[in-house]
C-alpha cells in the first residue's frame, strides 16, 4: 500500500479536487433538472436520501444520495425477489421511482457525492463506504477496506457489483487499496463511463484479482 504522503497520493487528491470542481459545474444544469422532476413525482418527500457510513480509519459522515425510492410505502419484503444476492437494490425493485430507476441505471443518484470529494470524505475512486452496522461484524482482514477514502466508484462497481456477495466485494476492494496506483484509477474511471453508458455487462476480472485472508 502506498504511503499517505507519498506524491501519488497527492497527485490522486488534486484530481480528486479538479475533477469533482469541473463534474458540478457541468452538471448544475442537469442537475436542476433532475431536482424538479424527483419533486414533480413526490413534492412532499425528501430530495435526498441520507445514510450514515464509515470513512477512512473509521471516521463516520453522512454520504448523500437523490432520492431514488418511495420512502416507507412499499414492502420492504418485496426487496427479497428483487435484489441482487446479496441485497442490493436492482432496476427490478418497486419501490424506485419512476424517475429514480433513470437516475439509479444511469448512476446519477451519486452527483451529490462529488461535493464530499471536496470536503475531503470520499475520493473519485476508491472502496465503497462501510456500513456501520456491518463493520461491527467485520474481521480485521475486511476493516482494511477503511484504509483510503471511500469511492463514488470503484473496482468493484466496474467489475459486475451485483454478481458478487458482500464478503467478494470487501476482497475486490482490499485489492485495489495494496495494489493502487492513479493509472488504475484513469482505468476504473474510463470503465465507469462505459458502465453509465451501457449498463453492467462487463465481464469481471475478480479470479485474477481476488485476494482473501489467507494470503
Amino acid at each position: 500500500m502506498k504511503a499517505r504522503n507519498s506524491p501519488k497520493r497527492h497527485i490522486k487528491k488534486i484530481f480528486d479536487l479538479l475533477f469533482s470542481l469541473s463534474l458540478i459545474l457541468i452538471s448544475l444544469p442537469l442537475g436542476l433538472i433532475i431536482i424538479i422532476l424527483i419533486k414533480v413525482e413526490d413534492f412532499r418527500s425528501p430530495l435526498f436520501f441520507i445514510q450514515e457510513v464509515m470513512g477512512i480509519d473509521g471516521s463516520k459522515f453522512n454520504m448523500i444520495k437523490l432520492r431514488t425510492m418511495v420512502p416507507h410505502q412499499i414492502d420492504y419484503s418485496l426487496r427479497k425477489d428483487n435484489s441482487s444476492k446479496d441485497g442490493e437494490v436492482t432496476l427490478r425493485d418497486p419501490r424506485l421511482t419512476k424517475v429514480g430507476k433513470y437516475l439509479r441505471r444511469f448512476k446519477m443518484d451519486e452527483l451529490p457525492q462529488f461535493f464530499l470529494v471536496l470536503n475531503g470524505k470520499m475520493s473519485i475512486v476508491g472502496p465503497r463506504p462501510m456500513d456501520p452496522v456491518r463493520y461491527e461484524t467485520s474481521s480485521d482482514f475486511q476493516r482494511q477496506r477503511l484504509l483510503m477514502k471511500p469511492g463514488i466508484t470503484g473496482l468493484a462497481q466496474i467489475s459486475g457489483n451485483t454478481n458478487f456477495n458482500w464478503k467478494e466485494r470487501i476482497e475486490i476492494d482490499i485489492w485495489y487499496i495494496f495494489n493502487w496506483s492513479n493509472r488504475l484509477d484513469l482505468e476504473i474511471i474510463f470503465m465507469t463511463i462505459g458502465v453509465v453508458l451501457f449498463g453492467e455487462h462487463i465481464k469481471s476480472n475478480y479470479k485474477a484479482r481476488k485476494i482473501t485472508e489467507n494470503n
